[in-house]
């Protein structure tokens, strides 16, 4: 309240959210690795999420048979639409 009337302070703050996901390092299959990352374009992104998604893809690698296989993330941030490029160097 004040002499003129009410006014109201609002604070607004964004997510960020992904914008896509990209496996490299392979020639075939890179949809059968992003079955496994648990974030669709659009969501927020969630570090705890992107962990547990690289420790799934590990997992089902190893299930395959395939027992040493490295995954190596990388992020391209967009400032001005705040989101981000998820990309998956297997």
């Amino acid at each position: 309240d004040d002499d003129v009337g009410k006014s109201i302070h609002v604070e607004l703050e964004s997510l960020w959210t992904v914008r896509s996901v990209k496996v490299s390092g392979v020639w075939v299959g890179k949809e059968w690795y992003k079955q496994y990352y648990l974030m669709e374009p659009g969501d927020p992104f969630d570090e705890d999420k992107h962990e547990l998604s690289l420790h799934k893809m590990k997992d089902a690698c190893k299930h395959e048979g395939f027992f040493d296989v490295a995954i190596t993330p990388s992020f391209i941030r967009d400032e001005a639409t705040k989101s981000i490029t998820v990309n998956l160097r297997v």
